[in-house]
């Protein structure tokens, strides 16, 4: 079951201007001087704070529907990668997303992305589909069409966490801001991240542990971070089974989205022959 609710209206809280003043610095920076690691520690951190915003409007659904239409305590953002057309050389992050109304089917999260693996991977083959079309019930609105959107990896948020189910802090909390949430955060370049959203106790703190850099050069975390081995978290106990099948899910979805691209440039290339013939 799902339902469709949009994450590009209501705007949380952040630190005023900050990344608007690291997008100046770096717009004044010559071309030349970005590097590989410069543009996709960047990536990381904008994926980071494109899962926050998320985690903080989940929470808000998930509390304001809880007794009109349940919201299962997990949801799915799909994160795409494209040139950035207001900073020459920079990739920007997108997202699309996926949530459940409350089901018995979709309750215990290591279950659902086992399901939705192995739903999904004989179809990844060959022409693949389009993640965005087919698996989610939103997108933001700027997300570029067609092969000028890649997909860049999986973030699975929930609100489960070390503290307690999600139906425990409902019961207690008297608003939105007393849910805790985490999101694990897996990249198509290797990258793992977990992220750990706090509630009301906690001062909504965010925190983020992530097997890669997060500062380099004029690229900044707007958050607290810590590194961790990637072998320390996989291994994990509250994070074991969620990284697992969430990787296996979003290697499938990259096939899918491989496959997506590759039948969209044979079809151009098949157009332009056509054309050519025609001209001759």
């Amino acid at each position: 079951m799902t339902t469709s609710h949009s994450y590009s209206g209501r705007q949380p809280t952040r630190e005023p201007d900050r990344h608007d003043e690291q997008a100046r610095d770096q717009q004044a920076r010559p071309p030349a001087e970005l590097d590989d690691l410069t543009r996709y520690t960047d990536a990381r951190v904008q994926a980071i704070e494109r899962v926050r915003r998320m985690i903080s409007l989940f929470t808000i659904n998930v509390w304001e529907q809880r007794f009109a239409d349940p919201l299962a305590p997990h949801a799915l953002a799909y994160l795409y990668l494209q040139h950035d057309q207001r900073r020459k050389g920079y990739f920007q992050i997108t997202a699309a997303w996926q949530l459940w109304l409350e089901h018995p089917e979709v309750r215990v999260l290591p279950r659902l992305l086992f399901e939705l693996h192995h739903q999904l991977a004989p179809r990844a083959a060959g022409p693949g589909f389009d993640v965005r079309d087919e698996l989610s019930v939103g997108r933001d609105a700027h997300m570029a069409s067609g092969a000028a959107g890649v997909y860049a990896g999986l973030a699975v948020i929930s609100l489960d966490t070390a503290a307690g189910s999600g139906e425990k802090s409902q019961k207690t909390a008297k608003s939105a801001l007393d849910l805790p949430a985490v999101a694990r955060i897996v990249l198509t370049d290797g990258a793992l991240m977990a992220c750990h959203h706090g509630g009301r106790q906690d001062f909504n703190s965010f925190t983020v542990e992530a097997t890669c850099t997060l500062s380099h050069g004029t690229v900044r975390a707007l958050c607290d971070w810590s590194f961790i081995d990637p072998d320390t978290l996989r291994r994990r106990e509250t994070d074991r089974e969620v990284l697992r099948w969430a990787g296996e899910l979003s290697d499938t979805l990259a096939q899918a989205d491989n496959g997506r691209i590759a039948a969209l440039q044979q079809a151009e290339h098949g157009t332009n022959r056509t054309r050519g013939r025609g001209r001759a």
